[in-house]
């Protein structure tokens, strides 16, 4: 995390590449929640066709979460003007149950990651997650592992309201790169500080670059990180000018 001088500061936190020729900054980032889903119901033998069972109640939690998340899914690909960070993504990312293959269990669960823009009501969503857990029948139950809670008054204003923004904009013209704003589509520590209500501009001078984050083969090609050294002199240089 950097820190510019100045009687007011600005934030710098981790960006990430751009497959184009532009350059990403990110003025937000979406929530962070980690749900775990129990099902409890009537245990019993393999052969038996039992009611009211915790695998039938999980079916009717991870139908409601998939077809939310394909919903998303398909918006974002029918919308060129929207990146990964307008949208919500759900993922389905923890499994447990069961003892031995002979043995209904009395219980499962289900580890979900769902990542939530802060322009997104999350009240509504609170809601909706609430609907779900009571479709899905009695003795289910929600354990959040971590949960934030941006909303739109957190975001980094990029516009004339933000004198630091005029000074990023203009180091970046005076580049000759070309920049998109975007809500970062996972998470950084760069959250703490805009609950704080500081300005954080999420920015990696990195483009041309296939998105490898905890990747198979992540790499950075020596022109790509040269000229990024550059384009960060340049920012830092206008961010520290009076």
């Amino acid at each position: 995390m950097q820190q510019c001088p100045g009687q007011d500061n600005v934030y710098s936190s981790p960006g990430l590449a751009s497959s184009e020729e532009h350059f990403r900054v990110f003025y937000a980032e979406r929530n962070v929640w980690w749900l775990e889903v129990t099902c409890h119901g009537n245990p019993g033998h393999g052969s038996a066709f039992l009611a009211n069972t915790a695998a039938e109640k999980l079916r009717r939690v991870i139908n409601r979460f998939l077809e939310h998340r394909q919903q998303q899914q398909q918006r974002l690909a029918s919308d060129p003007s929207l990146s990964a960070g307008d949208v919500t993504s759900i993922n389905l990312t923890i499994m447990k149950g069961g003892v031995q293959y002979n043995v209904v269990p009395e219980s499962f669960s289900a580890g979900f990651d769902i990542r939530i823009p802060p322009t997104e009501s999350l009240e509504d969503f609170d809601k909706m997650l609430e609907e779900w857990r009571i479709e899905a029948g009695s003795d289910v139950t929600y354990t959040y592992h971590h949960k934030t809670n941006s909303t739109s008054e957190h975001i980094t204003p990029t516009d004339d309201s933000n004198p630091w923004w005029i000074k990023f904009s203009r180091a970046c013209q005076s580049t000759g790169i070309t920049i998109r704003k975007e809500i970062f589509p996972a998470g950084t520590d760069g959250r703490q500080l805009r609950l704080l209500g500081l300005p954080v501009l999420g920015f990696s001078p990195i483009n041309n670059t296939p998105i490898l984050l905890h990747d198979h083969n992540e790499y950075l090609n020596e022109a790509v990180f040269l000229r990024g050294v550059s384009i960060y002199k340049q920012i830092l240089r206008e961010l520290g000018s009076p």
